[in-house]
């Protein structure tokens, strides 16, 4: 899209359904987001800007998408807050099944994305619930990209 009409919103989806929490893939070529149109929330990924295409990724529901950096993951948050992770292989549309992304953690219900990645997908920054109320400690940890 070049020119003036670059600037101009276009409707990604119009649907009966409620969809959020989109995110375009580091080549701008696809965009995940969130779809309740299976009676649960799940990830779908469609081609972008011409949505011919389109793939669940989720098996078992989830929210919040987010690509790593080379396009070749997506992760996303599990109905129960998992952090979760799936291959990604476009344009064949070839997904992995989804597993943890860190050992079963667990993101804290806010009204942001809970969780990030670093762009290599090695590491995920995942805001928790504190295990026990009345713990209001705060731990800082330096330097944790070593």
């Amino acid at each position: 899209m070049k020119g003036a009409d670059s600037h101009k919103p276009v409707a990604l989806l119009q649907t009966e359904f409620n969809e959020s929490h989109g995110a375009f893939s580091p080549d701008g070529q696809y965009v995940a987001y969130t779809s309740d149109e299976s009676g649960r929330s799940e990830i779908y990924v469609q081609t972008f800007p011409d949505p011919t295409r389109r793939w669940q990724v989720s098996t078992e529901g989830g929210s919040w998408p987010r690509w790593r950096r080379d396009g070749n993951e997506l992760f996303f948050l599990a109905l129960d807050t998992a952090v979760m992770v799936a291959s990604v292989s476009l344009p064949r549309g070839v997904f992995g099944v989804p597993q943890s992304a860190c050992g079963g953690c667990r993101a804290a219900p806010t009204f942001g994305r809970p969780y990030d990645a670093v762009a290599d997908g090695r590491r995920v920054l995942v805001l928790s619930s504190l295990r026990n109320p009345g713990d209001e400690a705060l731990t800082v940890i330096l330097d944790w990209s070593r």
